[in-house]
């Protein structure tokens, strides 16, 4: 468990709450950490929240929660990949160490679009599409202004590093890339995503409009925290998805329909190795 593991043992104070993830802006560093009873809006965050069982025992809603609490998970995810690239980026002698890090990271995020995309394409279009459609008729996973600098970072580092360096990164993106095709083409087998439906120009980059509503519709809230903040709620956030998957794991067995033989495999590989991937994350957290 991560050095903040002691720190915690020592505070018996509630932590952040499941519905809303505090984030600062992408670009904005974490603030030294405050005294932890003086935390943003008064709430104690530095303790670890014992995952509960999802709310609803509903097949929508059951549904609705692994979108959520799956992609509050990927956005602490993103926020780590793009403080790892950028420190492999400005050429530190630890370059093998961190493009191990990065390589579990995008690992990890392969296993949460699993998870947040588990339920059914009939579910997913009469529970989760239309409150997308709702938020805005041409919501797009693309407007998450967390995720925004990871390619441009990863076309730097393609330029500054020797292939050979780069092999274990490189085959998690690949595998991580498959993955998003394999959930796309599972979760909307007929038409297009709503972005090409209803944007007039859908390879434009999102306006900031478009990032507010992003961040709504997800529950995220962007303030000043720690780094001891960040990473209490991202312990939480891995705790539910862990938590659940021990009562409803991903099938091993992966009989989505329309796949191709690759995406299948590497399906199958992740929901095998979902509870693995999840718990070296959580371990290698400081």
């Amino acid at each position: 468990m991560f050095k903040l593991q002691k720190h915690l043992a020592r505070r018996r104070i509630r932590g952040a709450g499941v519905d809303t993830l505090y984030l600062p802006m992408p670009e904005s560093a974490f603030t030294p950490c405050r005294h932890a009873d003086l935390s943003p809006r008064g709430v104690p965050w530095h303790t670890v929240v014992s995952p509960a069982a999802p709310p609803s025992r509903t097949v929508g809603g059951a549904a609705a929660y692994r979108w959520r609490v799956g992609h509050h998970a990927a956005y602490c995810v993103w926020r780590l990949m793009a403080e790892t690239l950028r420190v492999l980026l400005a050429g530190s002698t630890r370059a093998s160490v961190l493009v191990s890090r990065a390589t579990l990271l995008f690992d990890a995020y392969s296993v949460l679009m699993l998870y947040a995309g588990s339920c059914s394409a009939e579910v997913y279009g009469e529970t989760i599409r239309p409150s997308m459609m709702a938020a805005d008729s041409a919501f797009s996973g693309t407007w998450a202004r967390d995720y925004e600098p990871i390619h441009p970072l990863l076309r730097e580092i393609r330029l500054t590093y020797h292939p050979n360096t780069l092999v274990p990164l490189s085959t998690a993106l690949k595998l991580n890339n498959i993955v998003h095709g394999a959930v796309a083409k599972y979760l909307v087998p007929i038409g297009q995503s709503l972005l090409r439906e209803h944007s007039d120009d859908h390879l434009a980059p999102p306006t900031e409009a478009q990032r507010q509503v992003s961040d709504r519709f997800f529950g995220v809230e962007r303030i000043t925290i720690c780094r001891e903040e960040f990473l209490a709620q991202f312990v939480t956030k891995l705790g539910q998805v862990r938590s659940d998957l021990v009562h409803r794991p991903l099938p091993v067995s992966c009989e989505w329909p329309g796949l191709s033989a690759q995406q299948t495999g590497v399906v199958a590989l992740f929901h095998r190795e979902s509870a693995v991937v999840l718990s070296r994350l959580e371990e290698s957290l400081e």
